[in-house]
């Protein structure tokens, strides 16, 4: 049901909309016969509003951009100002369009990126060559796991290992296959052929245990000891593209 402040009227047909515009008016000129520039062309499109709500929304950026004007300080803010709300549908589909592109940059720069990965130290699930799509704020909220595939910090290295341990996990190698606590580790992703050999460690608090899937060319915690959370750039999602 639509009630008499949703339907669609110009501002001079509501109580609502004519002070609204007689307020914003006000504002602007100050008594005289005209206001600033910014502040007339907001009131010069007020007849855009179509609704009672949206014409005190107006009103009230408009006078919000009328005494930046006064100020000196319009600039950029009130040309925004009236990118977003003034104009007619071509000109917010333009700034619609805009947003989605920033949005996109925003997301592959701070939160998916495609990473290409130029070693061979995941082989065979990613071989070098790869892009993978790669998590940089996810894995912080929820945590790594064990299995993950990680980017090792920096991001631009591409250098990808596995998580094998977690923080307060007891590690050992015995017979070429990788223990945790005791029990032999379910690792589906080697290669059938792979052996595995590690001195025993325990994993301390803050840190994970990494081993490259190429075992034999990996060089991963056994050289380097346990990687510092803080140190994980991020974790692989999926493979994107292959190796040409």
């Amino acid at each position: 049901m639509v009630t008499a402040s949703e339907t669609p009227t110009s501002v001079s047909g509501s109580v609502v909309r004519r002070c609204a515009r007689a307020i914003l008016t006000r504002a602007v000129r100050r008594g005289a016969a005209r206001g600033g520039v910014w502040g007339e062309a907001v009131l010069a499109e007020m007849e855009e509003a179509r609704t009672d709500v949206e014409a005190i929304r107006w009103a009230a950026g408009g006078l919000w951009v009328s005494w930046r004007e006064r100020t000196g300080r319009v600039g950029i803010v009130a040309a925004v100002f009236g990118w977003l709300f003034g104009g007619g549908w071509i000109r917010r589909l333009a700034v619609v369009a805009v947003l989605l592109v920033g949005l996109a940059l925003l997301i592959h720069q701070f939160v998916l990126t495609v990473v290409y990965v130029p070693s061979v130290t995941m082989e065979p699930g990613v071989r070098a060559g790869d892009r993978v799509l790669v998590d940089r704020v996810g894995f912080r909220l929820t945590g790594l796991d064990v299995g993950d595939t990680i980017v090792v910090s920096p991001m631009g290295s591409g250098y990808t290992l596995r998580v094998v341990g977690l923080p307060g996990d007891e590690l050992a190698c015995r017979d070429g296959k990788l223990f945790r606590n005791g029990s032999p580790a379910n690792e589906p992703y080697l290669a059938a052929d792979t052996t595995t050999e590690c001195q025993a460690v325990a994993v301390p608090d803050g840190h994970v245990y990494l081993l490259g899937d190429n075992r034999a060319s990996a060089r991963d915690s056994r050289v380097d000891g346990p990687m510092a959370e803080d140190k994980v750039a991020g974790r692989v999602v999926t493979r994107v593209s292959a190796a040409d």
